[in-house]
């Protein structure tokens, strides 16, 4: 970890900043020179840190908002995507949360309905960092006094047990995991994991080992992936990505919870589990109408974009769940880089269990040739 302490020009923010950088000096905390695991909480720290500075009724320029954008955490997280919109979005919404005089403001954001579009992740990452505000000192503290080290040590060793043999002894470990303050999640970006602080809070110890372990199996899983060439190998990569790591970390739906995602999320998470026999069908049509000639590779690009909502993780989990009843767990094991054999096992299970929706032998052939 960076260890700064003069650098930050607000001087009634200075006198606490400067205990927590001391402890973090002094423990060794950060990212450990001595261990192969690699950690960095320096850019939560400098967010929480200006998160302060508005909560005292004071602006932040924008200089200091891309000081903080420039520590690595956040570099990983706006390398993933749309990093001018998510720069602008925190911002507003730091604005709009934690500064008191628009509190009134603020209630009403968090008052509106969520679905999942762009408006829902805005209104979810406003949530996230009202909740945040409620636990800025044990968010200090957490990122101060948690032994990440060994969080990382346990987390590599769950992605390593649900990955074959020759991943598990093959390979050193690769992580670099980076707390941030974000929208309420995990993800890999480029081999690296960022991990929102608040998301790490919420889902205590236990979860949050299991949670990166998560995104380890991400992480191993992309060393040997073919990666998809087309729309269509996206749409599968991605139930085959999530559907397998959801093994390691998701409770079996119908679920009553998911971290700091409002009830309104979890209903719908719950209905796209519980109609993935439906929307596989659709899917599926979607290709015979491609290749009967009545949509066009450019229509049927369109319309499978994005098709598994939440990423895949509903639909993908719960053919990885049914492949485990049925198969066991050593084919998912041995097919971890494989969403083609995926789908195939998904077949085989959904032929076994009955009443599941089967792929026909043209689906299976089109995406051997066209993932």
């Amino acid at each position: 970890m960076k260890r700064f302490i003069l650098a930050y020009p607000y001087q009634s923010s200075i006198i606490r900043w400067m205990i927590v950088c001391f402890l973090v000096v002094d423990t060794g905390l950060g990212q450990s020179a001595s261990s192969p695991e690699k950690y960095d909480t320096d850019a939560a720290v400098e967010a929480i840190q200006l998160f302060q500075v508005i909560a005292e009724g004071r602006a932040v320029a924008d200089a200091e908002w891309e000081r903080v954008f420039r520590e690595k955490g956040y570099r990983s997280y706006l390398s993933y995507s749309d990093s001018l919109y998510k720069k602008q979005l925190l911002k507003r919404m730091a604005a709009l949360v934690f500064d008191p005089r628009r509190s009134s403001e603020r209630d009403s954001v968090l008052a509106l309905p969520i679905q999942l579009d762009r408006q829902g992740f805005e209104l979810m990452l406003a949530q996230n960092l009202f909740a945040l505000s409620k636990r800025l000192d044990e968010a200090e503290q957490f990122l101060v006094n948690t032994d990440f080290a060994n969080v990382l040590r346990q987390a590599d060793a769950i992605a390593r047990r649900n990955l074959p043999s020759t991943i598990e002894a093959g390979y050193d470990v690769l992580k670099d995991v980076q707390f941030i303050v974000s929208d309420a999640d995990g993800k890999v970006t480029n081999h690296a994991i960022v991990v929102d602080v608040n998301t790490a809070l919420e889902f205590g110890p236990e979860g949050l080992v299991n949670l990166i372990a998560h995104e380890f199996h991400h992480d191993y899983r992309g060393l040997t992936l073919r990666q998809p060439t087309s729309a269509f190998g996206h749409e599968l990569n991605r139930l085959h990505q999530e559907g397998v790591a959801d093994l390691i970390d998701k409770d079996v739906p119908p679920v009553t919870r998911m971290g700091l995602f409002p009830e309104s999320v979890v209903a719908l998470y719950n209905d796209l589990y519980m109609s993935t026999p439906e929307i596989l069908k659709t899917f599926a049509d979607r290709i015979d109408e491609h290749i009967a000639g009545d949509l066009t590779q450019e229509a049927l690009n369109k319309k499978l974009r994005g098709y598994f909502k939440f990423g895949g993780h509903p639909n993908g989990y719960y053919m990885a769940l049914l492949i485990k009843d049925e198969l066991g767990m050593p084919p998912l094991l041995d097919t971890y880089n494989d969403p083609l054999a995926f789908v195939q096992l998904y077949n085989q299970a959904a032929k076994q269990r009955g009443r599941e929706h089967v792929f026909s032998d043209t689906f299976i052939a089109y995406a051997l040739s066209n993932y």
